[in-house]
Order: C-alpha cells, then structure tokens, then sequence
C-alpha cells in the first residue's frame, strides 16, 4: 500500500481529520492489526467491531474508522466516523486498486 495520511484517508471517506499519522495497512480483524494500522469497525451478525477498539489500540492501530453514532471511547486512536463501515471500507478498496497499474481480473 503507498503511504497515506489518516487525514488524507479521512478526506476520501468525507470526514476529514487535521492529523498527519501515517497509515501503514488497513485491518478488519483486531488480532491482526500491526503498529500504524487503522482498523475497521464492522458489526456483524454476532460480533461488533466497536468492542474491540482498545484492542486494536493495544496491538498498535494509530487510527479506527467507526459508525458515525459511535459514542464509546477512543482508546487513543484517531476515529475516523462514517455512515457505513463497510462502504467506507468498499470505497477505500476501490480507490487503492484504481491506482494500481496492474489489471486486476478475478
């Protein structure tokens, strides 16, 4: 992944921050966030995201993209709020592989 700011990402999703972190990989699984990352808040059928915000700040995740109602803490992360986590997630995706010189087939 090329580097990106948090606010830079922000900005793509329509809310942007003032801070310059570096973003270094997108996680949707708390365990396997690395220091840098930003983790994505999903709610599941069974499990939600949010809950395992202070884990992913435990592992090193600088940064969270959460439901824009979100009303917990933090944990230290810059939260980045959206509508929707999941499109937030699809529309971050979709922007990265336009960037790309390779052809993606399947």
């Amino acid at each position: 992944m090329p580097e990106h700011s948090i606010n830079q990402i922000a900005h793509l999703l329509g809310s942007p921050l003032k801070e310059e972190k570096i973003v270094t990989h997108f996680a949707i699984d708390s365990r396997k966030v690395l220091q840098g990352g930003i983790f994505f808040a999903l709610k599941g059928k069974k499990v939600d995201g949010h809950n395992f915000l202070g884990e992913a700040a435990k592992r090193g995740a600088s940064s969270g993209v959460v439901s824009e109602d979100y009303q917990g803490p933090d944990h230290g992360l810059s939260l980045v709020r959206v509508g929707d986590v999941q499109e937030a997630l699809h529309r971050l995706a979709k922007f990265f592989f336009a960037q790309r010189k390779e052809r993606v087939i399947a």
